[in-house]
């Protein structure tokens, strides 16, 4: 039992099924890995089925179709990858200061919705999957998001399925960044199997999705490009909570004949906690209206000391203080000649993006802002987290 539990996870994965819901029926491509693993995977069957599912259809129907299917070939026992229709979800095209990847790129453009979205309450029961569309600057990002709830309900229709699906996507177009393992895996001529009579125009992008969904098992597939399984999580959730459930009832029943004490004792801890909290407000306050007195008085006495030796300076340190703005800290200053390299703190990237923004219309900086660094950094104990950021320009002090 357990050895198949750790195999599992030990041995890579071999074999897997990409999975499509064209508007013509569900595509089907079988990969196989290399036998090294610096080889590269390669479909070796396509079939496309007569079945339509569309993404306002129920999860559990497309489970079923595909249950079928496999279950026909003796092939249920295969790890799964599901491309949705862009349909059913949210596709947007957005910007970001920084490259980034991983865990802190999906954060950064969840971020990005929540400004865009005013604060919408409902962002954090989303998901979201991207792929970057440009490694220069300005950063570009496709991005599919989905309600996590949906997400769920495909994982757990499949699993109810007996099937085990693994991976869940939206192709971008062209296959994103995996556009070149695709037309590797797509190089040897693969047999082909349909079970209509419809033209090989549409062929194309009903098979790159289902292609882009396999190469999800490849080892150097980032997991932004995806999104996981859950189901394992709220198994464990459900155990908790059940455990819980049974502590709780042992518990008052245990208390019963002392639940007035009980109950006075919860309501004073209350009112002791609501009037901490007021105070660690008011003290939160107070630390932060002088850490932004002791910042615009180091601002000054350092525009103060350089003001007094050239007006070069003057001008720079002027038209750098500008732009900072609230939320900027700048840290550190060091010039080459015209070169210039500028450091500091932002409390958000909205702020370092603003500041970029007002130096990038400066006529003192002809050729632009270069953004050397921007990283997500934690405070010391008792201090806020903020971006540590490096910028690199050349200045022009004629203007």
């Amino acid at each position: 039992m357990f050895g198949s539990v750790f195999s599992k996870y030990l041995h890579p994965v071999r074999e897997t099924v990409g999975i499509y819901p064209s508007a013509h029926g569900l595509v089907y491509a079988h990969l196989c890995a290399p036998d090294d693993t610096a080889g590269v995977w390669s479909v070796s069957m396509l079939r496309r089925t007569t079945d339509v599912w569309r993404a306002e259809d129920d999860p559990g129907r497309l489970a079923a179709l595909v249950r079928e299917e496999l279950a026909r070939r003796e092939e249920t026992h295969l790890p799964l990858a599901l491309a949705l229709p862009e349909a059913a979800a949210d596709i947007v095209q957005r910007e970001l200061p920084a490259a980034l990847t991983g865990e802190e790129l999906r954060r950064a453009l969840l971020w990005s919705i929540r400004v865009e979205t005013e604060g919408d309450a409902h962002i954090e029961e989303k998901m979201l999957c991207c792929t970057p569309l440009t490694d220069v600057p300005p950063y570009r990002y496709w991005t599919a998001v989905m309600p996590a709830v949906q997400v769920r309900a495909v994982y757990a229709a499949f699993a109810e399925a007996g099937l085990s699906l693994q991976r869940l996507t939206v192709c971008p177009p062209g296959g994103g960044m995996l556009a070149p393992q695709i037309e590797a895996a797509r190089a040897a001529p693969l047999p082909w199997a349909q079970t209509n009579s419809e033209s090989e125009t549409s062929v194309d992008e009903e098979v790159l999705p289902a292609i882009y969904a396999g190469l999800l098992f490849h080892p150097e597939t980032p997991a932004q490009c995806y999104w996981g399984s859950t189901q394992k999580a709220i198994s464990l959730c459900r155990c908790a909570a059940a455990a819980v459930a049974v502590l709780a009832a042992v518990l008052f029943w245990g208390i019963a004949s002392d639940i007035g004490s009980y109950m006075t004792a919860v309501q004073a801890r209350d009112e002791m906690r609501a009037e901490l909290l007021l105070h660690s407000a008011d003290q939160n306050r107070l630390e932060e209206e002088t850490e932004l007195r002791a910042d615009m008085e180091e601002r000054a006495q350092l525009l103060g000391a350089f003001l007094s030796e050239s007006r070069p300076l003057r001008a720079l340190l002027i038209r750098l203080g500008t732009a900072a703005g609230d939320g900027v800290r700048l840290t550190a200053l060091n010039a080459e000649g015209q070169m210039l390299r500028i450091e500091g703190e932002a409390v958000h990237y909205a702020a370092l993006t603003a500041m970029m923004t007002r130096l990038q219309e400066d006529a003192g900086f002809p050729d632009g802002i270069t953004l050397e660094r921007a990283e997500h950094e934690r405070g010391a104990a008792g201090e806020p987290a903020h971006v540590h950021f490096v910028l690199r320009a050349a200045w022009r002090s004629e203007v």
